[in-house]
């Protein structure tokens, strides 16, 4: 009796001593292979400006790290979630991509539990776009969301505020190579809610073939030449006296089948660090791209009845007024009865 039960006994700590071993070498395994995929995109040079001679060796050249597995392309990594735009994204309505930076943390949080849930269907996927970071802490955040959440995107080149425009056409970039056949794309703030059901409902009654834009316009607006302000625009950087018709940068819809067209043609042009101005301004009216006006792209914050039920996007948005709004989708319908999704 004896005898068997201390044979049981080392049999036992041989299955852990094996178990733990087998442990071990798997997160070693990790580790090395961590290290082989991150340092050399994190060793590499990074400009933070980039002149227009210089860009299109520069955007064809970068990288984009997707839910991240190494492919046979050294410089771009291939996404490892089977369910995200399959088939070059056939089935897919709505891709909406959001530029962020790593601190912004509980505005993609506020997000993933409000209207990113809409991600649960398998015709919407939302993405978080970032840049290159050289802070460890920072990184380490967006390293942590890629895991957990799969839903991030990181393009080769640094994330400053300078750099929007290179954001945009790495956006661009993602959706050509991986999500091509998508509907549509909408480009979205961080800060920025959106009424799903009613933008999906905005798409299946638009005509998806045509060649326009769909956003807040801006017309007849004019560079700020003045060095210290926030948009300051250099004559040097763009001489003319206005810009041409553009979409608001906090929200705007493209045509799935413009996004190839669009990339193409934004590697050709001198880029200004106004990333709407740039590719739905510049871009599109060279293109003759049409840029039509949609007065559910709100760009400020209201109280009014039925306003978010009335609203496709709404720009302004705290992390609590997400959640706000959230419930009021669902909940202010019976107050809001002239409303149809």
């Amino acid at each position: 009796m004896d005898f068997t039960y201390g044979l049981r006994m080392e049999i036992k700590l041989f299955f852990l001593f094996c178990l733990a071993n087998a442990i071990i070498i798997l997160y070693l395994s990790f580790i090395s292979w961590y290290i082989f995929a991150y340092t050399p995109i994190l060793n590499r040079r990074h400009r933070s400006t980039y002149s227009s001679v210089e860009l299109y060796d520069e955007i064809e050249s970068f990288g984009i790290i997707s839910n991240a597995t190494a492919s046979n392309n050294e410089d771009i990594y291939s996404t490892v979630n089977p369910f995200v735009c399959q088939s070059g994204g056939k089935d897919v309505q709505l891709v909406i991509v959001i530029p962020t930076s790593a601190s912004r943390e509980s505005a993609r949080m506020a997000i993933r539990q409000t209207w990113g849930r809409y991600t649960a269907r398998a015709d919407v996927s939302i993405f978080f776009l970032f840049g290159i970071t050289s802070s460890k802490h920072f990184q380490k955040i967006i390293d942590k969301e890629r895991y957990m959440y799969r839903d991030i995107l990181q393009a080769k080149f640094i994330d400053t505020y300078s750099n929007l425009t290179l954001k945009s056409i790495a956006m661009l970039k993602w959706v050509k190579d991986y999500c091509v056949e998508a509907k549509y794309l909408l480009k979205s703030d961080d800060d920025v809610f959106i009424n799903v059901p009613r933008l999906l409902k905005f798409i299946s009654n638009n005509k998806s073939k045509e060649r326009a834009i769909y956003g807040r316009i801006n017309k007849n607006s004019k560079p700020i030449r003045y060095k210290q302000a926030k948009h300051y625009i250099s004559h040097e950087e763009y001489k003319p006296r206005a810009f041409p018709a553009y979409a608001n940068g906090p929200a705007y819809l493209i045509p799935g089948h413009l996004v190839e067209e669009l990339y193409y043609s934004s590697l050709n042009h001198k880029i200004i660090r106004l990333e709407d101005v740039f590719l739905t301004g510049i871009v599109a009216l060279h293109l003759r791209i049409q840029r039509i006006h949609v007065d559910d792209f709100r760009d400020t914050v209201k109280t009014i009845p039925c306003f978010v039920q009335t609203s496709i996007c709404i720009h302004g948005v705290t992390e609590s007024k997400q959640f706000d709004y959230w419930k009021e989708i669902f909940h202010g319908k019976k107050k809001c009865t002239t409303v149809r999704y």
